[in-house]
């Protein structure tokens, strides 16, 4: 599959395979409070857990205390919406999983740092907050079928060694990394997304069109971002690299910020007018509002969808100085999402509605974990309509389908029953694997 690049102000045409030039948006968080934050658990027979980052900003702390975020990550938000939407939409069908209702129990991983606490909730026996030191889990059933998410490598790296231990099925609907592909680490490890090396393949596709030899790269100091930056400095053989290095990802530590302006000092140094960032949405950020507190000259930033997709680059004052290119993975639209959720931020602003969602989000003690979107009740349907049309919805809609497909075969279900039977998350693993399926018409090979 191939689509067309565009490249602005120029008006020059390229052709990239399987990759889309991408634009971001900014929000404002809305006043009034709704109950959007009392929607992402729902009970049902075969609970689905979610690992989506609503927060960041996340707060220092001093002792092993809940961890709290003090600001809203748009995305997150709405790719936790597009799980959502997919099981709402597979309880309503007649033939996927007839008679058959999920459940899902979605946590914030607080741009992901935070993912300890829910994926030990998840492995959890069924209704209590404990499990068993066994030998043997073949007839112990977690809390969970399966697990969505998460989206970075690091954290799925983390999260797919203590899955793959209770062969728990974990679909992820970010991460590309080939090492998470490693069938022998990582035994019950899926995702939804093509291989990084696509994202860089095209960068240096880029750089040989417009004929930019020269040129400075950097990544974020994390898997995705030493690995990305690893791989094109392999391929990109026929390019001068004046200037390779990594910025942090911990901005809180007091070097950070010495770090960052150290590179950039470096990249001025190298009078390089091409940049190439491989690095996610928050280390991008700090980056390039250094280069613009620095007074950086106008250069070409080329990045991938790990910060270009996001509404914080558009954020940034003075974005506009200089040239940004990025490439995301060209995605399918979902049909109908706009619509759901424009119909969900109604409902949640109705008191009857909210009386009855608050009733699935109340803890089974004092002590359980509630980890949700507490800040989604401060946002509104104008905040986010515009990301809604642009934001990668479908990996994490196929994601959902992808288990309940899974689950559909396990369960040897018709279209148009299933047959009452037990089956537990580990029972999956052989139908995640079973492909292609198709979703809504068309067919998916993931």
């Amino acid at each position: 599959m191939e689509i067309s690049l565009k490249l602005f102000p120029q008006n020059r045409q390229i052709t990239v395979p399987d990759l889309l030039l991408c634009l971001v948006f900014g929000y404002a968080a809305a006043l009034k409070p709704t109950c959007l934050s009392a929607q992402f658990r729902r009970p049902g027979g075969y609970p689905i857990g979610g690992l989506f980052p609503f927060g960041m900003d996340m707060t220092v702390r001093s002792e092993p205390t809940l961890v709290v975020c003090e600001r809203l990550f748009v995305d997150g938000l709405i790719w936790a919406l597009g799980m959502k939407f997919a099981i709402d939409q597979i309880n309503n069908s007649t033939s996927l999983l007839p008679g058959v209702k999920l459940g899902y129990d979605t946590y914030d991983t607080c741009s992901e740092p935070l993912v300890a606490q829910p994926s030990l909730l998840f492995l959890t026996r069924n209704g209590t907050t404990g499990t068993g030191v066994l030998c043997n889990y073949t007839d112990s059933q977690p809390r969970v079928t399966a697990v969505i998410g998460a989206r970075k490598s690091d954290l799925c790296l983390a999260t797919a060694k203590l899955f793959s231990s209770f062969s728990i099925p974990q679909v992820s609907y970010g991460t590309s990394s080939e090492k998470l592909s490693n069938t022998k680490l990582c035994p019950s490890f899926y995702h939804t997304v093509p291989s990084g090396k696509n994202s860089v393949e095209a960068v240096v596709l880029l750089l040989n069109r417009f004929g930019w030899n020269s040129i400075a790269t950097t990544g974020s100091n994390d898997h995705s971002g030493r690995g990305a930056q690893g791989l094109f400095l392999s391929i990109a053989g026929n390019h001068s690299i004046a200037s390779e290095g990594l910025i942090p990802t911990d901005l809180a530590d007091p070097k950070a910020k010495k770090q960052l302006e150290d590179t950039i000092k470096f990249i001025n140094k190298t009078k390089v007018n091409i940049i190439v960032l491989f690095a996610f949405s928050q280390p991008a950020q700090a980056l390039l509002e250094h280069s613009i507190r620095m007074g950086l000259s106008k250069k070409v930033w080329i990045g991938t969808e790990a910060w270009m997709s996001s509404d914080i680059a558009a954020s940034i004052p003075n974005i506009s100085t200089g040239t940004v290119l990025g490439f995301i993975t060209k995605a399918g639209t979902v049909s109908g999402f706009q619509k759901y959720v424009a119909d969900l931020f109604t409902s949640v602003q109705q008191d009857k509605f909210c009386q009855e969602s608050r009733k699935f989000n109340d803890p089974m003690n004092s002590d359980m974990l509630d980890t949700h979107c507490k800040e989604c009740g401060h946002i509104s349907l104008h905040n986010i309509s515009s990301m809604l049309s642009h934001s990668q919805i479908q990996p994490a809609y196929i994601a959902v389908y992808r288990a309940a497909y899974a689950l559909h075969r396990a369960l040897g279900c018709t279209h148009q029953a299933c047959p009452k039977a037990s089956i537990r998350s580990w029972q999956l693993l052989h139908f995640v694997n079973t492909l292609p399926f198709k979703v809504n018409g068309p067919s998916f090979q993931v």
